[in-house]
């Protein structure tokens, strides 16, 4: 009822998105299957995979997260993670399996209000994990099928940091002050009340002002490559004939010791996402485990997060039946397209199939 008074309440095309933990594939079903016509819902399964992989962090709502490749790859070839599981969170079943569900619906983030906002500092992912891991998680989220989700700051790597904040009447303030505090002390392993007071005080305006971004950042050193990064492979999301499909169905994800692959195509278009999340590699496929119907193509880069645009170093990426080789923690774009029919072989083939019809 709400989807559909929301539609009706405006005289344009309306896009409308939930705000939930639950992978309930309900929301993104039509009335017309008992479901809620909502167009998306944020994905938290994506967030904290990659979160605690890239942070190692399992406090809290991070238990329900190893941080392996493995799970990570089961959540991007499903969309989210739990089906139906028991979290051990809560100790009650999560989820609902994602089948037919299409790849725009889900939205995938690295950063966002409430995973910034809930840590005691405000420490955004780049604070975190440097600006080389962060370039990496970064291009996964914009490279995949999914739809991406940008927090204000991200696209220029912001050395501002993100507070809770708030402006309630005194005693209310006083309270929700307190609270606060005892609330995020624990990640932060501040026990008695004196440390805690190094939690910045939400009602203080110092607090909102230190949250607001500098916006010179976008226009130098790390901020400006970040930046040119981000556009870049926005741009690419557009022209790229396979990403720009949002296909999940076309779509394999693979684990090769500390790479993550995930090939996708489309006719005679293949695309490769290869993200390494470790140390540099110089290895021989078969050492890595790398399945074989990725090696019998010749693959070009596109793109590399290594980049020295980007702030990288610049890195060698190669990736073929002889050696994989890439820089440490970076994600490269790698494309390949079938070799077309000759004219006689093709017309040989259709003689032949219609022969046999």
């Amino acid at each position: 009822e709400i989807a559909t008074a929301a539609r009706a309440s405006v005289d344009r095309d309306t896009v409308l998105i939930a705000e939930t933990p639950e992978n309930d594939a309900g929301y993104l079903r039509p009335a017309s299957e008992s479901g809620f016509g909502i167009d998306a819902v944020w994905v938290d399964d994506f967030h904290h995979s990659v979160h605690t992989a890239a942070s190692h962090e399992h406090r809290g709502y991070y238990v329900d997260y190893d941080g392996t490749l493995d799970q990570l790859a089961r959540t991007i070839r499903r969309g989210w993670l739990f089906e139906g599981q028991p979290s051990k969170l809560t100790g009650a079943p999560r989820g609902t399996p994602s089948d037919g569900l299409p790849a725009r619906s889900f939205i995938y983030c690295i950063q966002n209000h409430d995973q910034i906002g809930n840590r005691a500092f405000g420490r955004r992912l780049s604070h975190l994990v440097g600006p080389d891991v962060d370039r990496a998680w970064t291009a996964l989220a914009l490279l995949l099928p999914y739809t991406p989700m940008l927090f204000m700051g991200q696209e220029f790597a912001s050395s501002s940091r993100f507070y809770f904040f708030c402006d309630h009447e005194p005693s209310l303030g006083r309270r929700i002050t307190e609270g606060r505090r005892r609330e995020v002390a624990g990640p932060a392993g501040l026990d008695n009340p004196r440390e805690q007071r190094e939690i910045p005080d939400p009602q203080s305006e110092q607090t909102f002002l230190d949250s607001k971004l500098d916006l010179r950042e976008r226009d130098e050193g790390i901020g400006e490559q970040t930046f040119a990064m981000y556009a870049e492979l926005l741009a690419l999301r557009r022209s790229d004939a396979v990403l720009r499909r949002q296909d999940r169905e076309r779509m394999r994800v693979d684990v090769a010791g500390e790479l993550l692959l995930v090939h996708m195509w489309h006719g005679r278009e293949h695309r490769l996402l290869a993200a390494n999340t470790g140390i540099g590699i110089d290895a021989a496929p078969g050492t890595l485990r790398v399945p074989h119907s990725l090696l019998g193509r010749e693959w070009t880069v596109v793109a590399s997060t290594d980049d020295r645009r980007y702030g990288g170093t610049g890195g060698q990426v190669r990736f073929d039946h002889s050696l994989i080789s890439m820089p440490p923690h970076t994600v490269a774009w790698l494309s390949s397209t079938d070799r077309a029919l000759p004219l006689r072989a093709l017309q040989a083939a259709l003689r032949w199939i219609a022969t046999r019809s």
